[in-house]
């Protein structure tokens, strides 16, 4: 009865012992076609190489939590899912109770909102450095990246340039802030984008919020401009 694909596994070869009707659903075989396969023969959990590695894991540590896998059917590959699975007995054989999980419309979703995310930020200037840093936030949770280059791996020229263009400014007020030319400034830029492998305005600021630069004072000036006499 659950809405999931579902399968039960002898940990012994992992061959199929039963599955439900949404892992018939979804798969496209029959469970006679199923019965008594080995799950790497199908490749139910993926390639070779993925099945044999979940299979490692679970002799080793006897479950796995949300392992990523690109679920197999009949007709090939179906898409992704996640695959939570933990052994036990049934009637004294060891088995592998297994529940694919789509997630499919999870990464549908995530990917639009971070787009929407990506187009706000394309103008951060008139946003408080709190919202960036919530942007920021939404931004980090949605895709694992590696830690990067941090602030100290660049020279203080470029440093420099970072804040400047953390706290909003145009590469003509950077330059007249900095007594160089225009040119100068796209060169510092360029710099800045092959050290730390970022190609977006918009990603250069939430990189250089995340590490605490570009507390904007333009920002502030028109807020308290803006603020009324009795300011709640």
């Amino acid at each position: 009865m659950a809405p999931g694909p579902m399968a039960i596994l002898a940990l012994d070869g992992f061959c199929i012992a039963d599955v439900n009707d949404a892992f018939i659903a979804v798969t496209g075989w029959s469970r006679d076609e199923l019965l008594g396969r080995e799950q790497a023969s199908l490749g139910v959990w993926g390639d070779a190489a993925a099945c044999a590695e979940i299979e490692r894991q679970l002799w080793q540590t006897g479950h796995l939590h949300q392992v990523d896998i690109r679920l197999g059917g009949k007709a090939g590959s179906i898409g992704e899912f996640q695959l939570p699975a933990e052994t036990t007995e049934l009637q004294g054989v060891p088995c592998v109770l297994s529940l694919m999980q789509d997630v499919r419309e999870h990464k549908q979703a995530e990917t639009e909102l971070l787009a929407a995310v990506e187009s706000v930020m394309q103008d951060t200037t008139w946003l408080s450095q709190r919202i960036v840093e919530r942007l920021a936030t939404v931004k980090r949770s949605g895709k694992a990246s590696a830690a990067g280059p941090e602030v100290s791996s660049l020279p203080a020229r470029l440093r420099s340039v970072v804040t400047l263009i953390a706290q909003g400014l145009s590469d003509d007020e950077i330059a007249a802030k900095l007594g160089i030319t225009r040119n100068t400034v796209h060169n510092h830029v360029s710099a800045i984008y092959g050290r730390l492998e970022i190609r977006k305005r918009s990603a250069l600021i939430v990189w250089a919020r995340e590490r605490g630069l570009g507390a904007s004072p333009k920002l502030l000036q028109m807020l308290n401009k803006s603020k009324p006499a009795k300011w709640p």
